[in-house]
């Protein structure tokens, strides 16, 4: 199924484009705009109104028009994605390494066990491929020592398992997450031509992806890229169980086909940060720059540093399915760590996406909200602007919802329930984000606190 949805993500922003026009149509038609007249006025409007517009519309406009670009791209997926000829798949005389890298505290113990399973199972099935490629293919599991006895004793062959000892400490005070991976990096013999895919507990492999990591990898020859992102989409389980908090994950895809799709496929350098999970990176680079950071967000500050040593990153033609929190509360605690690892990183450029990505989304919906309660004091350019905005981010969701669905295979009438709870739902959705971004900058989270999955 992977392959397939792969094919249609260049029908997508076509998809957006559709939604795009109705929800604008239907935000003139409930404010009583007529477009022809609505545009003359904005233009005839004075400068400074114009101007204003332009600086309190410029975080959605940067931000949702940073995403539209990314949905553009994927028209040209296909070309993306395409092998690169100057690779010859041949068996080499020295093989190496692809290190399925998952971390875990050992909690979610079902999480874990259906991760470890879709991997042994994926690599089984494409070790003829691997072998054609010259990689070996290692599953790994990392865990702290004397945590997760329950998924060490019952993990079975095939698995690699690497314990952070109690007393290891980072040279410059790496903690949680961050810390674990230092260590391996450090400690597990990788030759600089190996590879690691870092997978969260509760991320499934497929076939399609362990063979898109391979391709990856054995042209990175040609195109000297030492980092590769994989489109995750949250499906695995329990998916719609919680439908606002679904909605709320399908804004990560959307930046996934958007920003970061961007980014990996026409600037090559990872401004926009990566995901932690689903995400392969070469040894000589991650043993460059390692993981010793007392930061919440260790992977965010991984790609600020791979910025800062010009490691470009490309696009792996693969979907790794993970599965959403299942409780408000979890949500919180998730989305409160990101939010406070971005804003007490240190320097400007996390608070600055940051505040791109939060005022950006919330500010077209404001406008609109005020727009039709005091209609007098309404000004043209701020309420088109506004709607043009808020339908361009709503129909990005709605799209990208539908492949997700097609994804999961679900049925029509699900699909067009969901559709509906993702128009309904998308504002509520991002008010549970502000306030986990505000409570991070109020009060920030003082350890790694682990999501229950599972």
């Amino acid at each position: 199924m992977s392959t397939h949805i792969l094919d249609l993500l260049a029908f997508v922003p076509f998809l957006a484009l559709f939604w795009g026009v109705l929800l604008c149509k239907a935000n003139f038609s409930l404010m009583e705009y007529d477009l022809v007249v609505r545009w003359q006025n904005v233009l005839s409007e004075p400068t400074f109104h114009l101007a204003l517009t332009l600086v309190f519309l410029f975080p959605a406009i940067l931000s949702e028009g940073n995403t539209a670009l990314g949905f553009i791209a994927l028209i040209f997926s296909s070309r993306c994605w395409k092998s690169h000829p100057d690779v010859i798949p041949r068996i080499p005389d020295v093989f190496r390494d692809i290190n399925f890298l998952i971390v875990t505290k050992g909690s979610n113990t079902s999480a874990v066990q259906c991760t470890i399973e879709s991997a042994l199972a994926s690599v089984k099935e494409s070790e003829g491929f691997l072998t054609e490629l010259g990689f070996n293919a290692n599953i790994v599991m990392l865990l702290d020592e004397g945590t997760g006895n329950e998924v060490v004793s019952s993990h079975g062959p095939g698995i690699k398992i690497c314990i952070v000892p109690n007393d290891y400490d980072c040279p410059r005070g790496g903690r949680y997450k961050a810390r674990a991976l230092h260590y391996f990096v450090n400690n597990a013999e990788l030759h600089n031509d190996d590879w690691i895919f870092h997978l969260d507990e509760e991320t499934a492999l497929t076939t399609d992806t362990v063979r898109a990591v391979a391709s990856f990898a054995s042209q990175s020859c040609c195109t000297q890229y030492f980092i590769g992102q994989c489109l995750i989409f949250y499906n695995h389980r329990k998916f719609w169980k919680n439908s606002l908090i679904t909605v709320a994950d399908i804004a990560r895809v959307v930046d996934d086909l958007g920003k970061l799709f961007w980014q990996n496929t026409v600037t090559h350098l990872p401004w926009w940060g990566v995901r932690g999970s689903s995400l392969l990176i070469k040894a000589s680079a991650e043993k460059s720059i390692g993981w010793d950071t007392t930061n919440l967000v260790e992977d965010y500050w991984f790609a600020q540093q791979a910025c800062e040593k010009q490691y470009k990153c490309g696009w792996v033609r693969g979907i790794c399915r993970e599965e959403s929190p299942q409780s408000f509360r979890d949500f919180f605690r998730q989305r409160r760590r990101w939010y406070a690892g971005l804003w007490y990183m240190g320097g400007n450029t996390g608070r600055c996406q940051m505040i791109l990505s939060m005022f950006g989304t919330c500010s077209p919906e404001a406008v609109l909200i005020l727009a039709n309660l005091f209609p007098k004091l309404s000004v043209p350019s701020f309420t088109f602007g506004s709607a043009v905005l808020f339908a361009a981010g709503l129909s990005m969701r709605l799209a990208t919802a539908v492949i997700q669905d097609l994804d999961a295979e679900v049925t029509l009438i699900s699909l067009l329930k969901h559709q509906t709870a993702v128009i309904l739902l998308n504002y509520p959705s991002k008010l549970m984000e502000y306030g986990a971004a505000v409570s991070a900058i109020i009060s920030p989270p003082t350890t790694f606190e682990v999501v229950s999955k599972g």
